[in-house]
């Protein structure tokens, strides 16, 4: 999904929250900031395979990527083989609900990372993709070494 709909959409549940549910600025910063912020993974990816640190080339090789993606038939879309993005998952919300109880801050980044998946999830079910990917690296990781 497009950066600017993630900022969209944790700007309004942060305004949301801190204006019907009182959270502090802070809290509500956390909120929208976890909400874009979690895509760092993206440009993980790219510089690891690139070797390049241009936030700007990261953007289109992510956007050009997911282009390519959308254009593959039925077929070698069930062929292709998912990259990792280790923030999107089950296993990086369970960290955030255990960090959580140690710390008050990682219960809004947690807040902000679920904004984050569920818009993520909408998108692969609007356009008919599997979500997997973005379900559990584990699972990920288990379809890319089985080739299944």
């Amino acid at each position: 999904m497009s950066p600017k709909w993630h900022i969209l959409s944790g700007f309004i549940a942060a305004i949301f929250l801190i204006y019907f549910f009182g959270l502090s600025f802070l809290a509500g910063t956390a909120v929208f900031a976890s909400s874009f912020l979690i895509d760092i993974d993206h440009y993980f990816l790219y510089v690891f395979k690139k070797k390049n640190f241009n936030i700007r080339n990261s953007i289109k090789w992510n956007f050009k990527k997911r282009e390519e993606y959308r254009k593959l038939s039925k077929v070698e879309k069930r062929k292709f083989k998912h990259n990792f993005v280790v923030f999107h998952g089950i296993e990086f919300i369970i960290v955030l609900v255990a960090l959580s109880f140690i710390n008050k801050l990682f219960t809004w980044i947690l807040i902000g990372s679920l904004i984050h998946l569920i818009m993520d999830y909408a998108e692969g079910i609007y356009f008919k993709e599997p979500i997997y990917p973005k379900v559990s690296q584990i699972y990920l990781f288990y379809k890319k070494c089985s080739n299944k």
